[in-house]
């Protein structure tokens, strides 16, 4: 039951609450939660204004070990092969085009540890966007109207869940009926 589920911030959202919810849904568990946000798709109006309120939540979470670290609130990867997923998929971002506003790099030492990561100029050619990555990566996509954002939604055909971010309760049930998840 894995999923590439999207996030869809609308122009008129609540962007704390939906802030706070990107920074839950994205990386509890180091991201390898199969209702797990794997794909931000945001109003192009309220870009800057999400990332000043994300940027500094997903860079104060701490990786690290909790048996041995105080205060860690990102743990590691189930093992080797997902880590090198997680780094592939980053890595495949990148050279398209994607610019790593945060982490980006796997963390050595012992475990399997990948950095608390946001892309964005994510697109469509990208396996970040089109394949599972089950792993501590948000990738964010722009769009200027809801129609772009509902058949973004629906162009993976790993639709498990879908969240939709409004301050209008009834456009926001609207927009997830048309969601396929």
């Amino acid at each position: 039951l894995g999923g590439k589920a999207p996030a869809l911030i609308l122009e008129d959202a609540n962007l704390d609450r939906a802030a706070n919810a990107l920074t839950w849904g994205a990386f509890a568990n180091c991201g390898q939660v199969c209702a797990s946000v794997e794909r931000v798709l945001v109003h192009r109006s309220v870009l800057p204004a999400l990332l000043d309120r994300l940027l500094p939540q997903v860079a104060a979470l701490k990786p690290g070990n909790a048996q041995t670290e105080q205060n860690v609130q990102i743990g590691p990867l189930n093992n080797r092969r997902q880590r090198d997923i997680v780094e592939s998929r980053v890595n495949d971002a990148v050279s398209k085009g994607a610019k790593v506003l945060l982490g980006g790099n796997v963390i050595e030492g012992p475990g399997n540890f990948f950095e608390p990561t946001i892309l964005i100029d994510v697109n469509t050619e990208m396996d970040v966007v089109n394949h599972e990555t089950f792993g501590p990566v948000l990738p964010i996509m722009t769009f200027n109207d809801e129609a772009e954002m509902i058949a973004e939604a629906n162009r993976s055909h790993f639709g498990l869940l879908a969240y939709v971010f409004s301050r209008d309760t009834e456009r926001a049930r609207t927009i997830a009926d048309q969601i396929e998840a």
